[in-house]
């Protein structure tokens, strides 16, 4: 059994080795504590994200500084794994082609926010994958526990923001997502035997249905059917209980609980979805605006952080364009958005090939429901732009990749932090 400190594994063994032999042991030993870092530090930044420093938002501040170390620590110390390695170089194509794109065109302050985001979100990743191979399941253990001092702090500030309790959060939609994230990490553990992440699950789902958070409250929602359709034939009755009482929950919500109910039905109801009018805050008008312009340069885009200062020139209420991939298309076109989906297919493939080889893998499983969860956001919010929840979703993807052969070869029982 392994051990559950942060050491690589093997250090003791490498005692009697040259310092230049001890360095990269030692580095990739605070890797370890700096993604444990980058998890602990989303609990706080969610909450903050308005806070400025300067001309650049706090996002930009937490997408710098992860970016700058995750970087510097894998180019110079790291040996990324196999099939992370495959991952990354395609999103490392994607964010190529972004950069030179708005180096053509040019980018506004927020796009180059955007790059930094992405380019922490990519070294986040590759980081995480990297430390994971060095110090092997400990790792794992740490960052649930990370998970559950975030669950605590973000649960909170949705519940206390929703009561205006002394204006707690920075907004709910953010901080709902990063709760989604959470709820990939308990969904996984449930899944493969821990019945407490169940429980870990419903807090969450209940602290996004308060903070009227309609999207990730759907996300939610599908990520919890969707894996109790899928657990073991042992508790198969049991859990197709637990489904019609979420879905009944869940409609009784939304069709009679007034604040719920009012953010659906009241407002703009420009937009129909399955023949019901849903109210789009003014979205609808937007998207259609930056659809049609973006034919006009469908293959190339128009630099990052153009479809946001459209959207703020049509509606000054909207710094966003609010569906992250009319984003990616406006701002970096057919490839962009191709390259993009192809980053996503390889990933989804490459984690369930880690889950065919170590099935009891909580990272692999937590990885794909939350890149699942965040790509349901993406429809009608800004994910992308949220340093403090595209850095933990590249570092859980990365934790879920870092498997050397060895491990994954091996089924591990699953080691829960509680």
């Amino acid at each position: 059994m392994e051990r559950h400190g942060l050491a690589p594994r093997g250090s003791s063994r490498r005692e009697g080795s040259a310092a230049t032999d001890l360095e990269p042991t030692r580095v990739l030993g605070l890797a370890g504590r700096f993604v444990v870092f980058i998890f602990t530090a989303v609990a706080l930044s969610a909450g903050v994200n308005n806070i400025r420093a300067g001309s650049v938002s706090f996002t930009a501040d937490l997408a710098a500084f992860a970016g700058f170390v995750s970087w510097t620590l894998v180019l110079r110390y790291g040996s990324i794994p196999r099939l992370a390695g495959r991952v990354v170089g395609v999103f490392i194509a994607f964010l190529a082609w972004a950069v030179g794109i708005s180096m053509i065109d040019g980018a506004t302050r927020q796009g180059v926010q955007i790059l930094m985001v992405l380019a922490a979100f990519l070294g986040a990743l590759a980081l995480t994958a990297t430390a994971r191979q060095a110090i092997g399941r400990s790792l794992d253990v740490a960052v649930g526990r990370c998970f559950r001092v975030t669950t605590c702090v973000v649960v909170g500030s949705l519940i206390l923001g929703a009561a205006n309790v002394a204006n707690v959060g920075g907004g709910d939609r953010p901080a709902s997502i990063v709760a989604l994230i959470c709820l990939g990490w308990f969904l996984a553990e449930y899944r493969l035997g821990n019945s407490r992440g169940l429980w870990w699950s419903s807090a969450i789902v209940v602290a996004i249905a308060i903070s009227l958070s309609r999207t990730a409250l759907f996300a939610g929602l599908v990520l919890v059917v969707f894996t109790l359709l899928l657990m073991t034939r042992k508790h198969r009755a049991r859990n197709v209980i637990l489904v019609v009482l979420v879905l009944t929950a869940g409609y009784w919500a939304v069709t009679s609980w007034a604040p719920l109910r009012d953010r659906f039905t009241q407002g703009d109801t420009s937009l129909s979805v399955g023949g019901l009018r849903i109210n789009a805050n003014g979205r609808t008008m937007i998207w259609g605006v930056l659809w049609s312009e973006a034919q006009h340069e469908i293959l190339i885009g128009r630099g990052s952080g153009a479809a946001s200062a459209r959207a703020a020139s049509l509606n000054p209420a909207f710094t966003h364009p609010h569906n992250d991939y009319l984003r990616v298309v406006y701002d970096f076109g057919a490839v962009g958005i191709g390259l993009l989906t192809w980053f996503a297919i390889r990933t989804a493939r490459s984690l369930k090939l880690i889950r065919k080889r170590s099935p009891n893998s909580v990272p692999a499983l937590a990885a794909l429901y939350a890149s699942i969860a965040v790509l349901i956001m993406m429809i009608t919010d800004n994910p992308l732009d949220y340093a403090f929840v595209m850095i933990p979703l590249g570092a859980l993807i990365g934790l879920g990749l870092g498997f050397g052969r060895a491990a994954a070869s091996r089924d591990f029982a699953p080691d829960f932090a509680d």
